[in-house]
């Protein structure tokens, strides 16, 4: 499983699942989307739950739903200042830190703004990059720049001082969260059990509407 959607999502299932299945075996592993895509072309992992579509041969994918990245900043200037949408060309301007290089939702961001207006995570003042989300909220809270974190992560510090949301003037930054396992292996009716049970399970207004993530995307 993912480290942000995954982690919000699969320990409550499981747990759930456990109580009304006690004699099922599930093992949860979290971990970066190349990391969980090799594990499962190694016939290591079922299924895993993803934040980003992988490209890779061999890989099945169904999209659970739809999630959006959320900017947030220092809450001092010049963040704090903004009246309005931030424009695209000041974000190069401001310092920036990042997640861990190979996430799902790093490659999200780094494909919204290259495919849109040339832009790599490259040209971003990058003045950090880290590999947990709780590192990447003490840096913006210290001053260090902003960031895009998961809805998910983020939505856990609405209201931690020190920090403020802020609008860029772009599209909103929707990603897949989705269900992945390998072509090549025939999952066990276990396996597939616990994978049903998850699609049944999504609490209620967890995904966005996915015609609505579609057509702002």
């Amino acid at each position: 499983m993912s480290y942000a959607d995954g982690v919000a999502l699969l320990p409550r299932l499981v747990a759930l699942y456990m109580r009304q299945s006690p004699e099922a075996r599930v093992h949860l592993d979290a971990g970066y989307e190349p990391e969980l895509v090799q594990k499962l072309e190694n016939g290591e992992l079922d299924f895993a739950i993803l934040e980003n579509q992988p490209t890779e041969p061999g890989i099945v994918t169904e999209v659970l739903g739809y999630k959006k990245l959320v900017f947030l900043a220092p809450d001092k200037a010049p963040y704090n200042q903004t009246l309005g949408p931030v424009p695209i060309e000041t974000l190069p301007k401001w310092p920036m830190i990042v997640y861990e290089w190979h996430s799902g939702r790093h490659m999200v961001g780094n494909r919204h703004f290259r495919e849109r207006y040339g832009l790599s995570l490259r040209d971003q003042n990058m003045v950090g990059c880290f590999d947990t989300h709780e590192a990447m909220v003490e840096g913006v809270k210290a001053g260090l720049g902003w960031a895009t974190l998961p809805e998910c992560i983020a939505s856990r510090y609405r209201n931690e001082p020190g920090i403020v949301r802020f609008k860029v003037a772009t599209d909103t930054m929707w990603y897949p969260v989705s269900l992945t396992w390998p072509s090549s292996n025939s999952p066990s009716d276990e396996a597939r059990a616990f994978a049903d049970f998850v699609r049944e399970n999504i609490p209620e207004g967890y995904f966005a509407n996915s015609a609505e993530a579609q057509l702002r995307s």
